[in-house]
Order: structure tokens, then C-alpha cells, then sequence
């Protein structure tokens, strides 16, 4: 039985080069392999439509819902005693009109929740739903993009607020935008007249009738409209809600009367705007730089229009503050950004720039080719990890320098394990006497050179071999010798290896190890006649293990 079941999920394998398969897998005796066929994205539509009279309910509704089953398929499983089966037929694309005209008919609440919410259905069947009582079916009516719009308007009075608000949605992205904002700016739910408040083509009527509205969220909404008139902003600046004065206060304006006004609001989030807000005269924001909310100080460290000698004294008095400090800090950095990028910089402005800070700022001195050999050296002594790296990039460094550099154990172990390395530098060290981290990292590289690593391959340390194993560029006289090693997470690493050959792989089948030969069905080039052989044995927990693998490898 085990044997027929390798065989059936060998057909897997085959199944691209063989489409024709699938019939013959649909039949298997076995459910999970019947499952993994009902589930393929490439299975046949012949291969469905045997499946669609399978006994298994799981199966049958996962034909329903695969884009391969063909229309007669469908139009037989609507007939299905399984309710899931058939929503799963309503859900399909390829089901046609005469198949969803027929479901539509049965006044069941799933299929009718299916059909609300499919894209394709035809709009006399989506029509048939408009006065449904389930809400959700409404709710999907509305966001439905084939509903007409006759029937959206049947829908602009539902009783259902979500509805309401959904259809507005619709009806604002239409031709009928004008009707529909006259409309639903006279709904009676507040959340609705804010989404029409909001709406950036609102007429100059309709700003003025809902900027009198007794609910704030609308009222809020109409502030953030850029076009309104003087009168109404000074009215609004007056208003009871503390967010619509505070929408007022960030907006950007030359009436510094105004801002006046509201920099000495009793509430600190209008204050809080104020501060924020780059229009706002010095003399103001300096004025509330005596305020006594954290939250004020904060929003004004933030403002760009706010200078660096009211910035550093409130970084003097609030220097534990993170949130004050972190904008002075930011524009510190950026001047110095500019600075130690600029190849056009004066020398000694970027040797100061060595007492940055910032880390990143020592990596664009290490990039700027007019950085003097002095500081370079002054980096490879005090710099980090990323600005060493970023001195070895240089094409013109001195080789005092260099050695510096790699005197770091951290920093030449990165050095040695990248891809990126030049060669010129991998083959300084190219030799076994290295320290032992030096080598597991020339191990690890890709660039390292085939003949370094085949003498890697021979090393005492079990960690070098294991990379020389994982390594990707490892030449197949490598792997062959290492395909003997005594140690078994090597021997692991080598079956995992793509370039292992097919000879490596043969000896591998073999191996005492059971992990070994699992790793093995992870080749990608691996023949039939070698999983066969690797599932003959005694051991059944092992040939299930087999099993699962190639289930989950190759299916």
C-alpha cells in the first residue's frame, strides 16, 4: 500500500510536463491526495469534474470554489445536498448567469450573502436583494460595483445607518455627486454628515448650512476645507468644541490676530496648534515658550519656523525631555549630513565633524573621497563597525589603514564573510593558520576561491566544514569528499547542498543517517528511481516520514 501511495505522489512531480495526470490522481483511493488535487491551481477541469462527485464534502467544496471547474461542473454541483458547496458555486467566477439565476431562487441567507457580495452577478439578481432584511446583505449590496444606481438610491433611505453610509460612498464618486451631498447632508446620523462635510467639492451653501450643525464631528470637518470664507473662519475660532478652535489654530494664516488669540486658549491642544502651526509669528512663539504644558513646549520644538536660538534655550531648560530634544538634534544632524557628504567641503570643517555624534555622519566622512588620510585613520581608530566597512570600500586607502581596520575581530570577521569583498582582500587570508573565526567566515563566503574552500572541506573544526558544506559555490569534489564526513550535520548540509552530484547523491541515499536522506528529497533534480529507493526499508515510521516530506516538497 505504501508503495502505491509513493507512486501517487510521484505523479505530482510529473504533473506539469503532464497535465493528463490529474484524472488519474483524482481517482486515488487516498482522501489526502484527492484534497491536494482539488486544491491545485493547475488541476484539469476533467480532473475537477470527477472530484465534483466525490463523497467528501471538504473536497467537492473545494472544487466549487477552484477557477478551473468548468461551467457544466458548477451547474451540477448547485445542486449539491451540502449547503457549503453550493455558496462555494455562487462564489466562483466561472459560474454563469443561468446557474446563479437558478441558485438565487432558494432564500437561503448564505448563498443570498454570497450573491450580495459577487462582483459579477448579474443586476436584476443583485436588484431582487435591495429590500432584503438582513443588513449585511444591504451593507454588501451597496459596495457592490455592478449595482445600478437606480437601485443605490432605493438604497440612500435604508434604515440601516452603515448602508446609508456605504451607498453615500458610491453616489459621492458618481455623476450625481450634487444630488447625492444635498441629500445625505440632511441624514440624520452624524457620522454620515461628517463624510459629506469633509467632501472637498462641497458647494458654498452647503458649507455654510453644516457649519452650523449641532454635532462638533461635522463642524470639525468643515474646518479642514481650505477655501472658507474670513467671516467663518473668526466664527469658528470662537467655537465651544476645543477641536474645531484647534483645526483653526494649525491652519496656515496672516491674520496673527487670530493666532494671538488662540495662543492663550484655556485648552494646551489649541495651544498645542498654535505652536505647531509655521505661520505663527516669532514674537508669538516665543511668548509661549513660557508655557507651562509640556505639551506646548513639545509642538514647539517641532515648528521649522521656530529658530536655533529659541530652539537651544529650550533645549537647555528641557534637556531630559526627549520630545524637545530630538528636534534640535535632528537639525543638527542634517546640516551635518550636508556637510560630510560634500566633496566641496573644506578639510577641516570635516576632520571637526569626527566629533559628531552621529554614527552615520563618520560613515558619509568614510564615503567623501576629500576626507584627509588623517581623519580617515582618526575613523578606523574611534568608528564603528558600518564606518570601518565603509573605509574598506575605498579604492584609495593606505594599507596602514587597512590593517588598522582588520585588527578589529568583529569588524574582519564581517569583512571576510561578505560576497561583496574585493578578492585582492579574501586572499590575504588565504591560509589555514588563521584564527579559527577568520576561517568559518572565508567558509561562509561565497567569493571565497574553490580551492581555499576544498582545503576548508579537510579542516578539524567541524563549524568550517559545515559552512564549506552550506556554501553554494562549493565545487563537487568538495561535496564528494565531504559527503564521508564522520560528522553528521555535514553529511546533512551536503544533501542539502544544489550542487552536490548525482553520484554524491546516489552514496547519500545510503547514509546511516535518517535526517541525511530526508534532506535528500529537497533536491530539486532528484530522479523517481532515487525516492524509491530511499523509501525501501523496514522502518514505517521512516517511510511515513518519507511520505510526508515528498507531500509537502513536491505538492
Amino acid at each position: 500500500m505504501f508503495l502505491f501511495d509513493i507512486e501517487s505522489l510521484l505523479l505530482f512531480r510529473q504533473l506539469k510536463a503532464k497535465p493528463e495526470l490529474f484524472v488519474l490522481l483524482a481517482k486515488n483511493k487516498d482522501r489526502k491526495i484527492r484534497l491536494k488535487v482539488a486544491q491545485r491551481k493547475d488541476a484539469t477541469a476533467e480532473a475537477l469534474d470527477a472530484l465534483a462527485d466525490d463523497c467528501d464534502d471538504i473536497i467537492r467544496r473545494l472544487v466549487a470554489r477552484n477557477k478551473n471547474t468548468s461551467r457544466e461542473t458548477l451547474k451540477k454541483l448547485s445542486f449539491d445536498a451540502d449547503l457549503k458547496v453550493r455558496t462555494g458555486v455562487v462564489e466562483n467566477n466561472s459560474t454563469d448567469a443561468d446557474t446563479l439565476e437558478g441558485l438565487s431562487f432558494e432564500e437561503c441567507l448564505d448563498i443570498d450573502r454570497a450573491l450580495s457580495s459577487k462582483s459579477t452577478a448579474p443586476g436584476h439578481i443583485l436588484g431582487r436583494l435591495v429590500h432584503h432584511n438582513d443588513d449585511i446583505i444591504r451593507v454588501n449590496l451597496a459596495r457592490n460595483p455592478n449595482i445600478s444606481f437606480e437601485y443605490l438610491w432605493e438604497m440612500a433611505n435604508d434604515s440601516n445607518k452603515q448602508v446609508r453610509s456605504t451607498v453615500f460612498k458610491r453616489l459621492s464618486q458618481s455623476k450625481e455627486i450634487v444630488k447625492a451631498l444635498t441629500h445625505f447632508s440632511k441624514d440624520d446620523d452624524e457620522n454620515i454628515r461628517s463624510q459629506v462635510a469633509i467632501h472637498p467639492q462641497l458647494s458654498t451653501d452647503l458649507l455654510k448650512t453644516l457649519s452650523n450643525d449641532q454635532e462638533a464631528w461635522v463642524r470639525r470637518n468643515i474646518v479642514e476645507h481650505q477655501d472658507l470664507s474670513a467671516d467663518m473662519t473668526e466664527a469658528f475660532s470662537y467655537d465651544t468644541d476645543l477641536y474645531v478652535r484647534a483645526s483653526i489654530a494649525k491652519q496656515p494664516t496672516e491674520n496673527t490676530e487670530l493666532l494671538r488669540r488662540l495662543s492663550k486658549d484655556k485648552e494646551e491642544h489649541v495651544r498645542c496648534a498654535v505652536a505647531k502651526n509655521p505661520s505663527t509669528p516669532l514674537k508669538i512663539l516665543k511668548a509661549l515658550s513660557r508655557d507651562k504644558s509640556i505639551w506646548v513646549i513639545r509642538a514647539l520644538a517641532t515648528n521649522e519656523a521656530v529658530d536655533i536660538e529659541l530652539l537651544t534655550n529650550l533645549l537647555r531648560k528641557h534637556i531630559e525631555d526627549k520630545q524637545v530634544s530630538r528636534p534640535l538634534k535632528n537639525r543638527i544632524f542634517n546640516l551635518e549630513r550636508l556637510q560630510a557628504q560634500n566633496p566641496l567641503t573644506p578639510k577641516p570643517i570635516l576632520a571637526s565633524l569626527v566629533k559628531s555624534e552621529f554614527n552615520k555622519i563618520h560613515e558619509y566622512l568614510a564615503e567623501n573621497s576629500s576626507t584627509a588620510e588623517k581623519t580617515l585613520r582618526e575613523l578606523a581608530q574611534k568608528g564603528t563597525i558600518s564606518c570601518k566597512i565603509k573605509l574598506l570600500e575605498r579604492p584609495d586607502l593606505e594599507n596602514d589603514i587597512f590593517e588598522l581596520i582588520m585588527k578589529d575581530s568583529v569588524c574582519k570577521e564581517r569583512v571576510l564573510i561578505s560576497s561583496s569583498t574585493n578578492p585582492d582582500i579574501l586572499q590575504r587570508y588565504y591560509c589555514l593558520e588563521q584564527e579559527l573565526k577568520c576561517l568559518q567566515s572565508l567558509a561562509s563566503n561565497t567569493a571565497t576561491d574553490l580551492k581555499f574552500l576544498h582545503k576548508l572541506g579537510q579542516h578539524e573544526d567541524k563549524i568550517v566544514r559545515q559552512r564549506v558544506a552550506r556554501n553554494t559555490n562549493t565545487s563537487e569534489m568538495t561535496l564528494r569528499y565531504l559527503m564521508h564526513d564522520k560528522n553528521e550535520s555535514v553529511r546533512k548540509l551536503v544533501a542539502l547542498n544544489k550542487n552536490t552530484p548525482d553520484d554524491a547523491i546516489n552514496t547519500l541515499i545510503l547514509d546511516t543517517s535518517q535526517q541525511v536522506r530526508l534532506n535528500l528529497l529537497r533536491q530539486d533534480d532528484l530522479t523517481d528511481n532515487q525516492i524509491r529507493r530511499l523509501a525501501l526499508g523496514k522502518d514505517n515510521k521512516f517511510r511515513k516520514k518519507i511520505k510526508s516530506t515528498i507531500l509537502n516538497e513536491y505538492i
